[in-house]
């Protein structure tokens, strides 16, 4: 099979584009239009997982929040033994 060039490749596409809305007053004869809709259950099911994402995402963000803090205040006492040497209570707070 010959490789299309990247012009050839575009008309090719838009002719696809072109025949597919051309042809829908005929299609829609032949295919039936599909219908959707969510139930009430549906909606319950999205909400309360929805809301365990909510939560979940919001211990994470505490947690990262902990972590932070936590490399902080390894910084401040790496920064303190560099500077003075071993950390102590007097030289350090």
């Amino acid at each position: 099979m010959k490789n299309l060039t990247t012009p050839k490749a575009i008309l090719f596409g838009f002719s696809l584009v072109a025949f597919s809305i051309a042809s829908l007053p005929y299609s829609s004869t032949v295919i039936n239009q599909a219908q959707a809709e969510l139930s009430r259950q549906d909606q319950r099911l999205f909400k309360s997982q929805f809301t365990i994402i909510k939560f979940a995402i919001r211990d994470v963000a505490t947690e990262l929040k902990n972590v932070a803090t936590e490399i902080m205040v390894v910084s401040d006492k790496l920064e303190c033994a560099n500077k003075y040497g071993v950390p102590n209570r007097q030289s350090c707070s």
